[in-house]
């Protein structure tokens, strides 16, 4: 609890400082670690969405921080040799403190603009992927790219206008005259009053950014509707330019793939989609003539009158090809048939019910590990087996079946 400014932590003070020395005031031993309670930490122990911080004490990498009644407990392996008075050198995490300022300061950067569309933040995941902003307020539980392309603007020009980033530690009576983006909790004496000059106070426990350059580049990347909001998803900082190197550098391949400059990238992909779409209907509609054409020459050879067993092998429209053949043999009154191509199968069965694919199925298939199903008179499904046996099953079977 925060009473006075003497019992600031650290990570508030002084954030820039990341090695310190630190005296050992408890320890707990638990089976497989050690707790350490130190009179001054420089850890963050994490909340409000920022994750704690990483590091080590003593060159004792640490396991994780969390806070309990009010102490900051670090978690370290089962280790005897920290001991109560002992002074221990504390290390935190450079890059893994800076690139959590950078999430949760350029967080409140894009909660004030977007509070400024009328959009409210309800809460905020700080991922290690992407920085998570749930709001409401959106219409019909979408926010418009012109929306989000505002958002950015606004957060561009305050990145680039260098505000700084101030906390404030106030009585509660002295928070009256503030414009809370969102009301204070708590209840030390004081309360921790983050500020973006000129933008922004909301309260908060985390560890910032001094400036709002300090953010560098905010890219979105989409949003999903949750619990009857919208979560919008950002990179900030290093993140984003990480990602922004990735997009240049597959740029870059595509453009040298296509031959084209970046101003004509889209409508070289406009023209491959569509021939793409028009290579699957030639090919769709050649499995079909192909698959009409084997039923003609099955029929020519087996008669109406007998059950047809082919195996068949047809990458590209073989699906197309199967449905033709059986409908076909459909059409012209043949008794029945078992065609495969891969591990893809069709069963056609003239006036007979379930119950016999079921005696099929129970007899023939299921020792191949057969998926699917249907009504009668056709049914279809997969094989996760092995296929080379099943026309010889299935010839068998019918041979019994008619003897």
């Amino acid at each position: 609890m925060i009473n006075h400014m003497s019992d600031l932590p650290l990570y508030w003070s002084h954030p820039e400082n990341l090695l310190t020395d630190a005296e050992v005031i408890e320890v707990r031993r638990a089976d497989d670690r050690c707790e350490l309670m130190l009179k001054q930490s420089p850890f963050y122990p994490g909340g409000g969405g920022q994750p704690a911080d990483k590091g080590s004490i003593d060159s004792v990498p640490l396991i994780g921080i969390h806070k309990k009644d009010g102490k900051i407990v670090h978690e370290l392996g089962s280790i005897d040799v920290f001991t109560i008075g002992k002074v221990v050198q504390c290390s935190v995490d450079s890059d893994f403190r800076r690139d959590s300022m950078q999430q949760h300061t350029g967080q409140h950067l894009l909660s004030a603009a977007l509070f400024s569309e009328g959009l409210d933040t309800v809460s905020v995941h700080l991922g290690q992927e992407y920085v998570g902003i749930e709001v409401e307020g959106a219409e019909g539980g979408i926010v418009p790219e012109e929306t989000v392309r505002r958002v950015l603007d606004r957060c561009k020009l305050w990145i680039s206008e260098n505000r700084k980033v101030i906390s404030h530690y106030l009585k509660p009576e002295e928070l009256d005259g503030l414009n809370l983006r969102r009301p204070a909790a708590g209840k030390s004496d004081l309360v921790r009053v983050v500020e973006i000059e000129g933008l922004d106070h909301v309260g908060c426990g985390g560890v910032h950014l001094k400036d709002t350059a300090s953010i560098g580049l905010i890219l979105y990347l989409g949003s999903e509707k949750i619990r009857g909001r919208v979560r919008l998803k950002w990179l900030i900082g290093g993140r984003a330019v990480k990602h922004a190197e990735e997009l240049g550098r597959q740029m870059r391949q595509i453009q040298k793939k296509l031959s084209a400059g970046p101003e004509e990238i889209s409508g070289k992909v406009e023209s491959l989609i569509t021939e793409n779409q028009k290579l699957k209907t030639s090919v769709k509609n050649l499995g079909e003539k192909t698959g009409s054409l084997l039923a003609e020459s099955w029929l020519a050879v087996s008669g109406e009158d007998e059950f047809i067993v082919e195996a068949i092998q047809m990458s590209d429209g073989g699906r197309e090809c199967l449905e033709a053949a059986a409908g076909k043999l459909a059409s012209a009154g043949a008794a029945g048939c078992f065609l495969l191509n891969g591990s893809s199968w069709i069963f056609y069965a003239k006036d007979r019910d379930a119950s016999f694919f079921n005696d099929f199925r129970t007899d023939v298939l299921t020792p191949f590990k057969v998926k699917g199903g249907g009504k009668p008179p056709m049914w279809r499904g997969r094989i996760e087996g092995e296929t080379q046996e099943i026309p010889m099953a299935v010839r068998a079977w019918f041979a019994l079946l008619h003897r």
